[in-house]
């Protein structure tokens, strides 16, 4: 063997080592972070989100048209603020329209319970004055 190839293996082991290290050390550090199973959570009923289950975010797949990916493109480099991103845009619009929707329905079955509660009222003053 030559001077070079020896340099080489030298090189080669020494990056081998280095990436075990990494290696290692992501190993540690996710031996040390409690997954959310190992985070005991009280089972009571409307229980707040502990800061961990509220951090943890998961994938989920959605599909959108060419059109609608380009438009929310070109609107988040235009007046998308500092680092904001597909997911996290997305992620907002959902809680505001699950709020809106959440207020909507509410009001509608407000009137619902209100017109029934004027029919039965009415229903009582008929039979009243029968």
């Amino acid at each position: 063997m030559d001077l070079q190839q020896i340099d080489d293996l030298e090189k080669k082991l020494e990056e081998s080592l280095n990436k075990e290290e990494q290696i290692s050390e992501l190993e540690n550090h996710l031996e040390q972070e409690p997954s959310a199973k190992e985070v005991k959570t009280p089972k009571k009923r409307g229980r707040k989100k502990s800061i961990l289950d509220e951090d943890k975010k998961k994938s989920f797949n959605i599909s959108f048209s060419p059109s609608i990916i380009k438009e929310l493109d070109e609107f988040l480099l235009e007046f998308g603020s500092f680092k904001e991103t597909r997911s996290t845009f997305i992620e907002e619009a959902l809680i505001r329209h699950l709020k809106h929707r959440k207020n909507t329905q509410e009001q509608k079955l407000l009137k619902q319970i209100e017109k029934l509660q004027n029919k039965e009222r009415d229903n009582n003053e008929n039979n009243k004055l029968e």
